[in-house]
Formats: C-alpha cells, sequence, structure tokens
C-alpha cells in the first residue's frame, strides 16, 4: 500500500475523495477504511482552516478553497509522482498499473498477455478493467487505456499497436434458414443486429461498384458491447458487422461465417494505447505499452 502519511498523503486522499465523488468511494481507491479517509480529510482541512468539502446528507460540492486545493493538490503530486518516476520508476518499473480495456478485447488479447508481461516487470502489479466504458484518463481512474477505432482530439499521447477489420458475420443455423445475402441490397430482407452506444447506432459501410455506401441497421436487437453481438450472432439471431480480432475463434471453428465479402469497406479500425503525457510518462506506463507494442498480435 502506499504511504499516505503526513501532508502529501493528506493531499492525495483529499483529491481521491474529490475524483472518486466521495469519502467511501476515494477511501477504496487508495486501499483505505473510510474512516481513515474522512480524518485525514479533517487533518487537511484543519491544517489549512477552512472547510474543503460539503457533505451534507445527499450533498457532496467542493467549497472555493476546496476548488483552489485540488488543483493545487494535482499539480503538487504530479510533480512528486515526476520526481518518483524520474528517480526509481524510469530506471526500474514499478508499482501499480491500471489498465483499461474493452471487455472482449482484454478477455482475447490483454489478459493472456499479462503473465509474460509479470516475468518481465515483476515489481508492477497490473490492475486490469474490462470495460466497454470510456474512462477518463486524467481522473486517474486508469494509467493507460486500449481504444479502438477514431478517437476525439486530446491532449493525451497515443500510440498504434495494430489494426483489425471488421466483418459481417452469421451464424451456420440462421444463414440456413434465410439465406446468404448476395449484396448490400438483401440486407432488407435479413435481421441485422445493432450495437449502440451512447444512444448513436453505427452503419455499415460497404463498397459498390466502386464507390462507398452505408448500411444503417435497423433490427428489432440492440446491445451496447461487442460480446453481446457475438453471443447474438453465434444464438442465430442475425447477422452482426463484428472486428475480425473478437471473431477469429468463431469463424476459425465455423460458429459464424463472413457474409458480402466482396463489398467489404477497406476501412480497418486502429488499436491504440492511450495514456497521459503530463507531466511525465511514468516507466510503467512506458514499459507497458512498448511491450504490447512488441508483443500484440491481433
Amino acid at each position: 500500500m502506499t504511504d499516505l502519511s503526513g501532508r502529501s498523503g493528506e493531499l492525495e486522499v483529499f483529491a481521491a475523495i474529490v475524483a472518486a465523488g466521495g469519502v467511501s468511494a476515494g477511501a477504496r481507491r487508495l486501499g483505505l477504511v473510510p474512516s481513515t479517509a474522512s480524518r485525514m480529510l479533517k487533518r487537511l482541512e484543519e491544517r489549512i482552516g477552512a472547510r474543503l468539502i460539503v457533505r451534507e446528507s445527499r450533498l457532496f460540492r467542493l467549497t472555493r478553497e476546496g476548488e483552489t486545493c485540488y488543483r493545487s493538490a494535482r499539480r503538487i503530486l504530479a510533480d512528486l509522482d515526476e520526481l518518483e518516476q524520474t528517480l526509481g520508476d524510469g530506471v526500474h518499473p514499478r508499482g501499480l498499473l491500471k489498465v483499461s480495456t474493452s471487455i472482449a478485447f482484454g478477455r482475447l488479447h490483454i489478459l493472456p498477455l499479462i503473465d509474460a508481461f509479470n516475468a518481465l516487470y515483476p515489481d508492477v502489479t497490473v490492475q486490469v478493467s474490462l470495460t466497454d466504458r470510456v474512462v477518463d484518463l486524467t481522473t486517474g481512474e486508469a494509467d493507460v487505456a486500449i481504444r479502438i477505432g477514431r478517437l476525439p482530439d486530446s491532449d493525451l499521447k497515443v500510440r498504434k499497436l495494430a489494426e483489425s477489420a471488421r466483418l459481417i458475420v452469421g451464424s451456420p443455423a440462421y444463414l440456413a434458414q434465410y439465406g446468404t445475402p448476395l449484396s448490400p441490397d438483401a440486407l432488407e430482407q435479413h435481421v441485422c443486429l445493432r450495437l449502440a452506444t451512447s444512444g448513436r447506432t453505427f452503419p455499415w459501410p460497404f463498397v459498390v461498384s466502386g464507390s462507398p455506401v452505408e448500411w444503417l441497421p435497423n433490427g428489432p436487437f440492440i446491445v451496447d458491447n461487442g460480446e453481446a453481438l457475438v453471443q447474438l450472432a453465434i444464438a442465430g439471431f442475425g447477422l452482426a458487422r463484428v472486428g475480425a480480432f473478437h471473431i477469429s475463434g468463431e469463424i476459425a471453428r465455423g460458429e459464424l461465417i463472413p457474409v458480402l465479402e466482396l463489398y467489404r469497406s477497406t476501412e480497418t479500425e486502429i488499436i491504440q494505447a492511450v495514456f497521459a503525457g503530463q507531466p511525465a510518462v511514468s516507466g510503467r506506463v512506458r514499459a507497458f505499452v512498448d511491450f504490447l507494442a512488441d508483443t500484440l498480435v491481433v
């Protein structure tokens, strides 16, 4: 456990409470019991001579002094982290590394590599979070995230790891019952499983007579993650468009069959590692990203 004694420890506890939105949640992030975190917060408030957080019933908000303290705390903690990394972690990576990745990609391609990474860097503890939610790296929820597809502009650093095509597939049972579509127009007669995140359904791109066209699936099934999409397709509920990295095993075993390959878009999805670059990239993050770039095969 991180040594949280002293003034820097109080600041770290305060920053964790603010980032997590509560004393109990902040304490869990640091491996503390809530009473200890609450006591350290009170000690910091007494030292500063001002109330930093209003905590009444369901109300949780920063005071004006708390907002100023939070900005300063993040800067101070970042400077301390940079110093420690420069003197230690940069030479010999160690400590906790929090990795966020999508459920499918993490299960298939990240978790199987953790043992090999740990053999190279035994002093780094890897905590992997499998979620299709886009985590906010600026809050400390994760040190590095593996993301697939187009990224919004930000100050985060990005390292390309691999590329993957997306395939339209169906189960043998579904294709036997409904037939194999021979052109994108034939999808009107098929059940097309929909992937939607943040209320947005993603179109299926094709190339027809050399020109790009898009088909917007409108089937009765909507899911918010690729794992569910694959399971529905295997069970014969309809056709699905899924990353090739996700279904190579299912295709090899004959559980899913690609269709409309003659019309497949040449677009590929880039698989990237995303991490904060300021004030410095920690040695454990750099080691992990370099390891993935050298090892990952999709």
